[in-house]
């Protein structure tokens, strides 16, 4: 992980994190990279703190 370009771990990670097609939707309109990694790590410590919700993460 540490040799991964930032651009391509954090794109792959909002492809392939299970969030809704609205949270996919956000990340997709990011207008730069920087809001785009903000984001996911929103979502992410969101789903984090939520638990296992299998209705909110797809």
């Amino acid at each position: 992980l540490k040799d991964a370009e930032d651009e391509l771990l954090i794109n792959s990670l909002s492809m392939l994190c299970p969030f809704s097609p609205e949270e996919k939707q956000a990340l997709l309109e990011a207008p730069s990279l920087t809001i785009r990694r903000e984001t996911l790590v929103t979502l992410l410590e969101f789903a984090l703190a939520s638990g296992n919700d299998e209705e909110r993460m797809q």
